[in-house]
Formats: structure tokens, C-alpha cells, sequence
């Protein structure tokens, strides 16, 4: 939960002030914490079991199609634009273009995506229970 409220508070004036970090800054390096940590958290999401019906469901095949069909894919865009900004931002400190980060600074807001996918994991792990009960899931 800190680095959501990480993300909630520095990506946000980062984008609104065009604020860059430099590779090796402070900044720099916990955004590369970051990173690698939401990175695990993909395959720590893969290994996590659910209630359905009740019941705990700790079956892979089940948990796999569950992530499949909520949360997996904003979590690999999310961890795609995380790992282009270090790519351009290591490219910018070593050739000083900074055109490449900026392409993507509109883009790391979805970052901030996170806070809503944990306030509302919940209520929409509900209603995707709703729909894949519909649907034989």
C-alpha cells in the first residue's frame, strides 16, 4: 500500500510538472523498486486463492482463468509502460534525448489505476464472480 500511495501522490507531479528522473537519482531507483515489485506481483497473483460460493478456490487452473479475466492484462500494460519509461529514462541520461520520456508520461498515470483496482477489488471481484458464474467460469 505504500507504493500505491507512492504512485498516487509522485506520478501525478511528475506528469504535471514534466518532472524526469535521472538514472542512478533517488527517485530513480525506487521507481525501479517499484517496478520490480509490481513485476512479482503478477506471479504472486498466479499463486493466490479466492473465495467463490464460500469456498476457498486454490485450484491454478481456476485462479489463472480468474486473473485471465480481471486483473492480468492492466497489470502487464501498467508493468509494460513502467519498464519502457526506465528503458527511455536510462536512453535520455545516456544520449540526453528526453523527447522518449515524455512520449510516455501521460501513460504512467495508469499507474495510479492501482489505488481504484485495490479500493475496488471487492466490488469487482463480486461482480466478476457475478459474470463468470453466467458464463461457467
Amino acid at each position: 500500500s505504500i507504493l500505491i500511495l507512492s504512485d498516487c501522490i509522485t506520478v501525478p507531479l511528475n506528469v504535471a510538472w514534466d518532472v524526469e528522473y535521472e538514472a542512478g537519482s533517488l527517485g530513480f531507483v525506487f521507481f525501479v523498486f517499484a517496478t520490480l515489485f509490481w513485476s512479482m506481483d503478477v506471479a504472486v497473483n498466479f499463486n493466490t486463492g479466492y473465495v467463490a460460493d464460500g469456498v476457498l478456490v486454490m485450484e491454478r487452473p481456476r485462479i489463472f482463468k480468474r486473473y485471465l479475466l480481471s486483473w492480468l492484462f492492466f497489470d502487464l500494460a501498467v508493468i509494460a509502460i513502467d519498464f519502457i519509461t526506465l528503458i527511455a529514462t536510462v536512453t535520455v541520461s545516456s544520449t540526453g534525448v528526453l523527447g522518449n520520456v515524455r512520449a510516455f508520461r501521460f501513460l504512467r498515470l495508469a499507474r495510479t489505476l492501482r489505488l481504484a483496482k485495490m479500493l475496488g477489488a471487492n466490488n469487482l471481484g463480486q461482480r466478476l464472480d457475478d459474470v463468470g458464474a453466467g458464463s461457467g467460469v
